[in-house]
């Protein structure tokens, strides 16, 4: 098994999650949950990756240029987001993600399509270091993967293969909202039953990085527009504790829109659009209310 294909196997293996996305909501009361408050996000995220062709040459006894299309790939996620204010600085939240993926490639001389479904269950907490005043706002969170299942070569349920820490930054300059915030996330080795494959396989992709700066507009007291950037590093997949393949990097530009329906509700949509070539696009609308 050569090294791309490898490569395209191994992240097909872990569900049906995209590239890495922008981190929703985009405004100062969402970040955070008020102590004793709920609130409740229902998400629905689509994902598109175009064809890309290119040109090849194969030699022979009649050479000739000729077409190459790699992945065709669209992908509908929906998912339930529960957070909780435990006290004045420190939430508790839970997730649920489930999705549906269809991927079709074309290859010089056949070309083949699959479809799988699969479903993720995380949970975090953040703590709140500081509040905007003096200094910027510092927010803290960890999260772990519970759950995961995929039907994919059989990889089943897994439990606890991932986990990930982020800061958040952020400063209020009424009317601007300036925020950042840095994520690194780790993902274990997860048994995969691979068909061309006679014995089990243990596959992950290691460490990632991914930072996202933005900027928010306040419009009025019901709308918010949003722009930032999202660039992330990916390390070199693993296979049974090997490492191989590349590092690999991405960058996308973040455009949001956020409208407060009422004080208990809000809607909140975003884009994130591939700056760096074959990463495809990403839209995201989530319905959020408060308690």
């Amino acid at each position: 098994m050569n090294i791309a294909f490898r490569w395209i196997l191994a992240l097909a293996c872990f569900g049906v999650g995209a590239p890495a996305q922008a981190q929703l909501p985009i405004t100062v009361e969402d970040l955070f949950a008020k102590q004793d408050s709920f609130a409740l996000g229902l998400t629905l995220s689509y994902y598109n990756l175009g064809p890309q062709v290119e040109l090849d040459f194969v030699e022979g006894e009649h050479p000739l240029y000729i077409h190459r299309v790699t992945d065709n790939v669209d992908q509908l996620t929906w998912g339930v987001n529960g957070r909780y204010g435990a006290s004045k600085n420190t939430e508790v939240s839970v997730d649920l993600t489930m999705g549906y993926k269809s991927t079709r490639r074309l290859l010089v001389d056949s070309n083949s399509s699959s479809e799988r479904t699969g479903e993720r269950l995380s949970f975090s907490v953040s703590h709140r270091l500081s509040e905007d005043a003096e200094t910027p706002a510092l927010l803290l969170s960890g999260q772990v993967e519970a759950l995961h299942r995929s039907r994919r070569f059989g990889s089943g349920t897994v439990y606890g293969k991932e986990f990930g820490v982020s800061l958040v930054t952020y400063r209020t300059l009424d009317p601007i909202l300036l925020s950042a915030r840095a994520t690194v996330s780790y993902h274990r080795e997860r048994k995969v039953n691979i068909p061309s494959q006679e014995n089990e396989r243990s596959l992950g992709n290691g460490y990632s990085v991914q930072l996202e700066p933005r900027l928010s507009f306040f419009v009025n007291s019901t709308i918010t527009l949003a722009a930032g950037i999202s660039w992330s590093w990916s390390d070199k997949l693993r296979e049974d504790g090997r490492r191989y393949g590349i590092n690999r990097t991405a960058t996308s530009t973040l455009l949001g829109l956020d409208y407060k329906v009422n004080k208990k509700m809000a809607l909140h949509f975003e884009s994130s659009l591939a700056s760096s070539s074959g990463e495809g696009i990403g839209l995201t609308l989530q319905l959020v209310y408060r308690k």
